[in-house]
């Protein structure tokens, strides 16, 4: 019996047009399982027919693994990443390419906001992609595109940069590279779907974070209950620049989210929140305020 069996893999079958198993794949079954002279060729079959079916669940898209999601995404980071808009092909590609990788790190894509949705509200377009605007209404018209992505801590978020094959390039896209920021979470909305604008505003210089929750934060529950949003989604010194510089040393970053750019826009020309913005001149030295709404999500 062990003769014949140490012979079986010269064996032609009964004609010989058939051609007899190839030794490569005989060899990756004896590496992946002990091959011994009582292996047969059925053990062989089975272990050809779980590899095939593993390797059609890796072409599958990964789901969100519901089990390891916290109990609600009011926590977390917001990776936002910013590059021109004449990247927006390959960022796409990209991120439908990468579309396991991202759920495999926990990671939600909440959208895309294009350059025609992204409106600098006050402030000096520095480290955007700007020219001057026709437009009475607009002083600058803004030629870049911000992707929002949600993560459960800034560790995923790193790890995700670190290990998606395009995404981990600094230079990518190329040509035009890209700057990415984590920003810590402090609320959002249960629906945020219904939430799509971001109104983002850089407070530089921040020397005493305490004096400027005093005199801003704490009186801004009331002016933002009036126009459809409850809290700051991001009120943070806690900004880690993971590529590139989009915000400046010892900012405060405040994020707020809105059903619409119009009621951003209400919320924004409010004269008690005009009054609130003033009242921290003496302890910032600037205010860069943009505004830009998530209309697509392609992944």
């Amino acid at each position: 019996f062990r003769e014949w069996d140490r012979d079986r893999n010269g064996y032609n079958g009964y004609n010989d047009r058939y051609d007899r198993p190839a030794q490569p794949m005989i060899d990756s079954y004896a590496d992946h399982r002990k091959m011994t002279d009582r292996t047969t060729y059925k053990d062989y079959g089975e272990f050809l027919q779980e590899k095939i079916k593993l390797d059609e669940l890796k072409k599958q898209p990964v789901e969100y693994p519901a089990a390891n999601l916290p109990k609600s995404t009011n926590s977390g980071v917001y990776l936002f990443i910013r590059t021109n808009k004449l990247a927006k092909a390959d960022v796409v590609k990209a991120l439908q390419e990468g579309r396991s990788v991202l759920a495999n790190s926990y990671g939600q894509l909440k959208g895309i906001a294009t350059n025609r949705e992204i409106s600098l509200l006050e402030g000096r377009p520095d480290g955007w992609t700007h020219q001057p605007s026709v437009d009475q209404e607009r002083t600058w018209n803004i030629d870049d595109i911000v992707l929002v992505i949600w993560f459960p801590t800034s560790k995923e978020a790193e790890m995700w940069l670190r290990h998606e094959k395009h995404f981990r390039n600094a230079a990518f896209p190329e040509f035009y590279g890209s700057d990415v920021v984590s920003l810590p979470i402090n609320w959002n909305p249960t629906n945020d779907r219904h939430y799509p604008t971001f109104l983002v505003t850089e407070f530089e210089g921040i020397v005493d974070p305490d004096q400027f929750r005093e005199k801003f934060a704490v009186n801004m529950s009331d002016v933002l209950h009036r126009h459809e949003a409850e809290r700051f989604v991001i009120q943070t010194v806690g900004i880690k620049h993971l590529r590139g510089n989009w915000f400046k040393p010892k900012s405060v970053v405040t994020c707020t989210r809105f059903p619409s750019s119009e009621a951003a826009l209400r919320f924004f020309h409010d004269p008690e929140y005009e009054r609130l913005r003033r009242s921290v001149r003496d302890i910032s030295k600037n205010r860069t305020t943009v505004m830009f709404t998530l209309t697509e999500r392609p992944v």
